[in-house]
């Protein structure tokens, strides 16, 4: 949105969610100390959240029009 936008509004509102984002994890690994690496999954432990994604990118996509009525792709 912000490249697509390029308006002070834009700046503003994504800009200071991006702040938001570094200074809580900045705070978050200083509360939580030493990063530890978790036990790692088992592959079919990957595929629901891959799911989850697609089918909310497609529900998305498809309800771009009536939420900001402009098609998330255009031509």
């Amino acid at each position: 949105h912000l490249v697509a936008n390029g308006d002070q509004r834009s700046l503003v509102l994504f800009g200071g969610i991006g702040i938001w984002a570094v200074v809580a994890m900045l705070s978050i690994n200083r509360r939580d100390g030493e990063w530890e690496k978790p036990a790692p999954l088992a592959p079919m432990a990957y595929i629901k959240p891959v799911v989850a994604g697609v089918v909310a990118y497609v529900l998305l996509a498809l309800a771009h029009p009536y939420i900001a009525g402009i098609s998330a792709f255009p031509g």
